[in-house]
């Protein structure tokens, strides 16, 4: 898969996740985790978008995507 096919998904899975956990991650003082939505992913059979190529590193650039979608770049 190319980079640029998984940022959108990634993204809207993000969105999607997001919408189911939103209850539980409201009691969660840290805020979202990537590991929670990693987990979330490989478990529905979405683990293939952060199979990708990419410069740094495919889990890297997923787990920015997750930073900018939730609000949390302040962590970086």
């Amino acid at each position: 898969m190319r980079k640029s096919e998984a940022e959108p998904a990634i993204r809207h899975l993000i969105g999607k996740w997001l919408s189911e956990h939103g209850a539980e991650l409201a009691q969660q003082a840290s805020g979202p985790r990537f590991s929670d939505f990693e987990t979330w992913l490989n478990l529905n059979g979405y683990g293939r978008y952060l199979d990708f190529r990419s410069t740094m590193e495919s889990q890297y650039d997923a787990e920015l995507w997750f930073d900018e979608e939730t609000g949390q770049l302040w962590k970086r």
